[in-house]
């Protein structure tokens, strides 16, 4: 499509404010390129003392790529709910007992999970790992119960009969 090779260093951490950082250091060649995210441009700035860049000086917006919605995917092997009645029922009747994972500290999945356990006054544990795949790994071995994460990364990464996603 673009007619020449395309290099993709998925430089994860730091809810994206590693490769935020590495592209606004990198020579402005027209490039290097950095997805930014509600994360990287948005609350990150609000979430950390310090940030190793400037998101209003050391970038320029080149294109809108897309607008996603999250979905809660659960592992059914962990909990054994069908709706989001039983799966608030089934947490608020454990507290403590079940966990989420997150793409990162401050990340757009640790934050919408964050606001529905505040909202619906739920108690569970954060385990933030170092990105996507990791965090989807980690709901598909069960080692973690659920994720709320982007419809498209979700629904791609889970069979039907394996996970449940519910937006």
């Amino acid at each position: 499509m673009l007619g020449q090779p395309v290099v993709i260093d998925y430089k994860v951490g730091a809810a994206g404010n590693i490769a935020s950082e590495y592209v606004a250091r990198a020579k402005p060649d027209g490039y290097t390129l950095v997805f930014g995210t509600a994360a990287t441009h948005g609350s990150n700035a609000a979430l950390y003392k310090k940030l190793p860049f400037d998101v209003e000086t050391d970038f320029v917006p080149v294109a809108p790529i897309l607008d996603v919605s999250n979905v809660l995917t659960i592992n059914p092997e962990v909990m054994n709910v069908k709706t989001m009645k039983e799966f608030v029922e089934l947490v608020r009747a454990n507290p403590g007992k079940y966990n989420y994972a997150s793409t990162g500290n401050g990340t757009g999945t640790h934050m919408a999970f964050a606001e529905l356990n505040a909202r619906l006054n739920l108690n569970m544990a954060h385990v933030p790992y170092k990105g996507g795949p990791e965090a989807m790994t980690s709901v598909l071995k069960g080692e973690t119960c659920c994720i709320m994460n982007q419809c498209r990364r979700c629904c791609r990464s889970t069979r039907p009969a394996r996970c449940g996603c519910w937006a």
